[in-house]
C-alpha cells in the first residue's frame, strides 16, 4: 500500500531521539510528495516555499502550518464537524448493533 502523505508530513523533520528539528531539503520533500501520489496543488504549494540553498526556511514552514491549523480550526467550528461525525458514527454503531440483535448506547 502506498503511503498517503500530507504536505506537513514532508516539510518538517525531527530527530526521533532528540526531537531536534532537522533541515528539510526542498527537492527531497517534493520527491516524497510525487512518490506518494500527492496532487498537483500540494506539489505547487511546496514548490513555492522559499528555500536557502535548497533547504526549506523553517520560519516560513512554521507560519504555513500555523495558518493551515487556524483555517482547519475555523472550518471545524463553522461546519460543526465534530457533532456531524459523532452523529454519523452513532447512527453507524446503532445500525451495526441492531443488526447483531443488541441495543447501542447513545453516549
Amino acid at each position: 500500500m502506498t503511503e498517503i502523505l500530507e504536505i506537513s508530513d514532508v516539510i518538517v523533520d525531527y530527530n526521533p531521539d532528540t526531537l531536534e528539528r532537522c533541515p528539510v531539503h526542498k527537492e527531497a520533500a517534493l520527491e516524497r510528495l510525487r512518490a506518494g501520489g500527492a496532487g498537483r496543488a500540494a506539489i505547487r504549494i511546496v514548490e513555492r516555499l522559499p528555500d536557502v540553498e535548497g533547504t526549506l526556511d523553517p520560519d516560513v514552514v512554521d507560519a504555513l502550518l500555523v495558518s493551515a491549523h487556524a483555517e482547519l480550526q475555523r472550518l471545524w467550528e463553522e461546519f460543526l464537524i465534530g457533532a456531524r461525525v459523532k452523529a454519523l458514527l452513532l447512527a453507524l454503531v446503532r445500525a451495526i448493533d441492531q443488526d447483531r440483535g443488541g441495543t447501542a448506547n447513545d453516549s
